[in-house]
Formats: C-alpha cells, sequence, structure tokens
C-alpha cells in the first residue's frame, strides 16, 4: 500500500483495490464491454424509476385518504 497526493493536496492511503480501480478507469473500454454497461446503468434507472412511479401513486392515495379525513385542505 502507498499514498498518494489527492486533489485538495494532502496525502491519502491508497487501498489494493483503489490501485485495481485506477487501472479500470484508465484502460480502453470494447465495444461490448460499453454496451454491456449501458444496458446494465439502463436496468438500474429503469428499476428506479418504476420504484419512483409506483411510490409517487401510492403518495397520491395517500394524500386522497387525507383529504377525505380531514376536508378543507388542498388535493395534490
Amino acid at each position: 500500500m502507498g499514498t498518494a497526493i489527492s486533489a485538495g493536496g494532502e496525502a491519502a492511503m491508497l487501498m489494493p483495490y483503489d490501485s485495481y480501480q485506477l487501472l479500470e478507469a484508465e484502460r480502453c473500454k470494447s465495444a461490448a464491454e460499453l454496451r454491456a454497461a449501458d444496458v446494465q446503468r439502463g436496468e438500474i434507472v429503469a428499476g428506479m424509476s418504476r420504484s419512483l412511479r409506483e411510490g409517487g401513486a401510492q403518495i397520491r392515495g395517500l394524500a386522497t385518504v387525507l383529504a377525505d379525513v380531514f376536508p378543507g385542505r388542498h388535493r395534490i
């Protein structure tokens, strides 16, 4: 393990895993690796979007119930 100078100028400890990350970040990726990474990122974002849409529907449902329980308040 060694030390490196961080962007702020202070010394930071490099762990063995950090060295591998640096190596991976610097090497050129093949077209297949780039496509696979794009697919993976797309699946992650699709899952997040689905969760947010479902959560939004639940919040709107709760807001409707609360508006019925507490009349005179603004609806969402």
